[in-house]
């Protein structure tokens, strides 16, 4: 058989995460006497993945095809090439320069879809060390799932020498990613016993499917460490964690782990910030083991093959897609982060309210970006965190206008579910008295909201000049993301005092002028409304009257946001979580409102967690 001259192939040609890959043909690199060829059958993407495409490891490069895990039939082989013949199934090693032994730091000079040309593409020509022969009893799909998720979990169990598991232990994972789900799965077939955690019912639900024994629900438990250890035997606490979330989570995870136990550290999805990590001491005094658990060597890849073939283990593969949808799988990250943007413009009160929600609004939940519109110097007071980001633009555009250009510039609307825009002439988050007890993340109280026929969540209701959802915070998913970048034009509001009939809304365009602006806020809500779609309120008075929305005239209700309406029958900040704070509310009241929340203590920093 000949084979091809050409492959269509994926390459990073700017770090702008799934933008900035290109799709070629490109003729098939010579074959070396070490290389193989692979027709690939199926991809496996991980979050590593999504971090190279936009540049974010010291050894990510441009011009590198990328995504490491992948299976499929070598269809020709090197003249040095043993241990492989034409017609093998194989998948393949992502760390493939570590055979044997402890990591080394040079091995991460040498990943593939890194410093090698990655499995992105139809033909892969790579080093014969970085193929394995692909365990019978797996599918191709369910192969390419082992280079990373499979052999990372792996090791977090069985490397740690005499703290390896061990039948009758007991394991705790977070989440339902596939280091966590590949945990369970060896975990179960090593006959040990298994604490999940999770952050809702749809997720258990899966998690019991492949054999957890116990789901814990994290947004209900936030004590979740300490039911973890109240249901293993004597209440002493589990063997070994499997730990995804990292400074976030790694404090119940102490909580979790019995004396003299295992935490394999395997990621930092839940954030790093200084104030959620646990100390050397807190470690010590607890007495157990914490430890990194990488990808392993290929002496654990072949381990772990022969144990999924012995015990028939198949990976829990819950999505797939066509390779021609590649570019949308990998802009969302599987633990479904919401993207919240912050617009600010110098002035004294954006100044204070910014101030006010670096110390109690940001959290590691999230990422963040904050814009900065003009002259200002007041990113000074944002801190440095992998999940915050700083635009620095101009002044113009109007907030709405902001978002959109940075939402499309950046593509980031591709790369989320779930947004937040806001700007900095509100103060918050006030949690209300209702969430005091709980662990009530305030954009998740934003979030919730949104659902299959609600797109777009706002702070407060107005009635001038008509019935809007004021734009100062509004909350939305990709569907209700694409309507406000993108409206449809039957879909566009009427003309008014603002603006034409049919003037771009929302965040569709540059305004140039405060009534274009006033349009495009005003006609926001009936174009979502228009697209068969339905809008809410966190204010109270929104819920209480069936017929606020038809009701609601200048006339008769105006503003609702000037001083007189707030601390009363309409609306009241910790109905809303923030107030809007440039609305000739009392200063004296304001201040006194923020002393006392700061008083309280209480950090979105604590209360936000987010892993899958």
């Amino acid at each position: 058989m000949s084979l091809p001259q050409n492959s269509t192939q994926w390459v990073v040609k700017r770090f702008d995460g799934p933008s900035g890959l290109e799709m070629q043909v490109a003729p098939i690199p010579q074959l070396g006497p070490n290389d193989v060829i692979i027709k690939i059958h199926a991809i496996s993407l991980n979050y590593h993945d999504v971090g190279t495409t936009r540049g974010h490891y010291e050894h990510s490069l441009k011009d590198v095809v990328p995504v490491s895990d992948g299976s499929g039939v070598i269809i020709a082989i090197g003249s040095n090439v043993q241990n492989f013949q034409i017609g093998d199934r194989v998948t393949t090693i992502m760390n493939g320069a570590h055979l044997a032994g402890p990591m080394k730091p040079h091995y991460m000079g040498a990943l593939l879809g890194n410093a090698y040309n990655g499995v992105l593409q139809e033909y892969a020509v790579i080093p014969a060390q970085y193929a394995i022969a692909l365990p019978h009893n797996l599918s191709f799909i369910e192969g390419s799932t082992l280079p990373v998720a499979g052999l990372t979990a792996w090791n977090a169990l069985f490397s740690a020498q005499e703290r390896s598991l061990r039948p009758g232990q007991w394991v705790l994972t977070q989440g339902t990613g596939g280091v966590s789900t590949f945990a369970i799965l060896f975990a179960k077939a090593a006959g040990a016993k298994v604490i999940a955690t999770t952050s809702s019912a749809e997720k258990a639900k899966r998690l019991q499917e492949i054999g957890a024994d116990h789901v814990i629900n994290y947004r209900e438990v936030e004590d979740w460490g300490a039911q973890a250890q109240a249901l293993t035997p004597g209440e002493e606490g589990v063997d070994i964690v499997v730990e995804i979330g990292g400074g976030a989570t790694l404090k119940q995870s102490l909580v979790a782990v019995k004396m003299d136990g295992l935490i394999s550290v395997v990621g930092v999805r839940a954030g790093t910030h200084p104030k959620e990590q646990p100390v050397l001491m807190d470690m010590f005094f607890r007495f157990c083991t914490t430890r990194t658990a990488y990808v392993g060597p290929r002496v654990q890849f072949e381990e772990m093959n022969r144990a999924i073939e012995a015990n028939n283990i198949k990976p829990a593969t819950f999505d797939t897609i066509h390779s021609k949808s590649i570019l949308q799988a990998n802009e969302v990250p599987n633990y479904d982060r919401p993207s919240i943007l912050y617009a600010y413009a110098e002035s004294e009160v954006a100044r204070a309210n910014l101030e006010y929600f670096v110390v109690v609004g940001l959290h590691s939940a999230a990422d963040f970006v904050f814009i900065f519109n003009g002259e200002t110097n007041a990113d000074s007071l944002i801190p440095d965190a992998p999940n915050i980001r700083i635009i620095h633009r101009n002044n113009t555009c109007f907030d709405l206008g902001a978002y959109g250009e940075v939402l499309r510039t950046d593509s980031l609307w591709t790369h989320y579910r779930r947004f937040i825009t806001m700007n900095a002439s509100i103060r918050g988050p006030f949690l209300p008295y209702w969430a005091q007890g709980k662990s009530a993340c305030w954009s998740d109280l934003y979030l919730d909201r949104i659902n299959e026929k609600v797109k777009l969540v706002g702070m407060s209701a107005n009635c001038m000049p008509r019935f809007h959802i004021q734009s100062m915070i509004w909350a939305t998913d990709s569907v209700g993301m694409k309507l406000l970048l993108f409206p449809n034009s039957s879909t566009l509001s009427p003309a008014d005092d603002f603006g034409a009939a049919g003037a771009p809304v929302a965040y569709h365009s540059c305004y140039d002028g405060w009534h274009s602006a006033v349009h495009a806020e005003v006609g926001t809500a009936e174009m979502i409304i228009a697209a068969g779609y339905d809008v809410d309120a966190m204010m109270e008075a929104y819920h209480k009257s069936k017929g606020f929305r038809y009701d609601c005239h200048a006339d008769g209700v105006g503003d609702l946001l000037f001083n007189g309406r707030y601390f009363g029958s309409n609306i009241h900040p910790y109905e809303t979580i923030f107030i809007k704070a440039n609305r000739n509310i009392d200063p004296k009241l304001l201040k006194s409102l923020t002393e006392w929340h700061l008083a309280e203590g209480r950090r979105s920093w604590d209360i936000c967690k987010s892993y899958t």
